[in-house]
């Protein structure tokens, strides 16, 4: 069996999702109504948040799918591939668990005046994308220019929202609180023009380097009784099954 995937059908799909989350979180908050922290995209534990979590581990599966074939294939770099792989899973989870707010109380409880407050999270955040931004620096050199030019807007999106929008978000709720509607613009353009837009072209990116430089990914599911098979074999009896997922742009 085999299944095509379109790379730019799945953007608009995710597109799409965004601007509805958005209209709803906006449309909500603007109007104060009961609904409004299970739209708010600021909040934590609601619908916005188990979507971003939920790309954010296709990221991370996209990447794992990358790893294991360009290990098989014996390149350079699949070992990079493999570290951002756990790296989005711990993206994933740490959207749901909330593990960078903890952080952020570590750096509040050290800096004790309000513009730090409300930067608490942002600064580590900062101190951590240069690492990476060193670390990776030949890996993002070595790939397509094409991947490697959606792989740096998509990290402006999304570092633009996670560092730069929050801090000034942060800083507006210092002065004028979160009961107001400009904050609420605010964290939808955080979130969704900025968060949520740069994972959705990541995906993209990934899912166009998998049909621009792998095209077909099979799994093999094994029955009780079988051995794995070599990478280049495929064949399939009454105990197994293959399952061939191909990467499109249509």
């Amino acid at each position: 069996m085999e299944i095509q995937v379109s790379s730019r059908r799945i953007a608009k799909i995710l597109v799409a999702a965004i601007l509805v989350l958005g209209f709803l979180s906006m449309l909500t908050g603007y109007y104060r109504m009961k609904m409004a922290l299970v739209f708010n995209v600021g909040a934590e534990l609601n619908i916005p948040t188990w979507y971003s979590s939920f790309i954010l581990f296709t990221c991370s599966m996209l990447l794992g799918i990358i790893a294991v074939c360009e290990k098989q294939a014996g390149k350079r770099y699949a070992k990079h591939w493999s570290a951002l792989s756990v790296v989005f899973l711990l993206l994933s989870i740490d959207e749901i668990a909330a593990l960078h707010e903890r952080m952020g109380a570590i750096v509040q409880n050290i800096f004790k005046t309000s513009i730090l407050h409300e930067l608490s999270w942002t600064a580590p955040m900062a101190v951590i994308v240069a690492f990476f931004v060193f670390a990776f620096a030949g890996f993002t050199l070595n790939l397509p220019a094409k991947t490697r030019r959606l792989f740096m807007l998509s990290a402006v999106l999304y570092l633009g929202g996670a560092l730069v929008l929050e801090a000034v978000g942060g800083l507006w709720r210092a002065g004028h609180g979160e009961g107001n509607r400009v904050y609420t613009l605010m964290m939808t353009c955080e979130e969704c023009l900025g968060e949520m837009l740069g994972i959705t072209v990541f995906i993209y990116a990934l899912a166009s380097y998998i049909g621009d430089n792998i095209g077909l990914v099979s799994f093999r599911f094994l029955g009780k009784q079988q051995e794995p098979l070599p990478p280049d074999t495929h064949t399939q009896d009454d105990a197994s099954a293959d399952t061939s997922v191909k990467a499109v742009h249509n």
